[in-house]
């Protein structure tokens, strides 16, 4: 997940990066006919580096960090999807609703934004003094 960033500024001892997101059809966009635009993202990291403004700096994310947040992004919420979505339906069929698996879609849903809102709440407060899991390599 090796990534190029242009440094567009200096702050407070951080960098700010402008990193180049890839498009929804892959990195092929020399061979592409949609000429599709692709929005950069502004990235804040600490700078171990000392890079200065117009340098190009290599990003990177230790593959264990990959692993730990793509099973938090993807995993937790499914579970808890198929979790509620199974509790509900059983819990609604058993007090007779007639429609009890629509009812018990309906809060599996209900369970699914919530667990997003959940994982927000808690990764931003125990993110909050830690630094970015995103770091800079080197300089290009």
């Amino acid at each position: 997940m090796d990534k190029v960033g242009y440094v567009i500024g200096e702050r407070n001892g951080r960098v700010i990066l402008d990193v180049k997101k890839t498009g929804s059809c892959g990195e092929k966009c020399v061979t592409c006919q949609s000429h599709c635009e692709v929005p950069s993202v502004r990235v804040e990291l600490d700078n171990n580096l000392m890079a200065k403004r117009g340098d190009f700096v290599e990003l990177g994310m230790n593959p264990r960090n990959l692993v730990k947040s793509t099973f938090i992004m993807y995993t937790i919420p499914v579970v808890m999807f198929i979790a509620g979505l199974s509790i509900a339906i059983k819990y609604f069929e058993a007090r007779g609703f007639e429609n009890y698996e629509l009812y018990g879609l309906i809060v599996g849903f209900v369970v699914l934004a919530l667990t997003f809102v959940l994982i927000r709440v808690i990764t931003d407060k125990l993110n909050k003094d830690k630094p970015s899991i995103l770091e800079m390599k080197q300089i290009l």
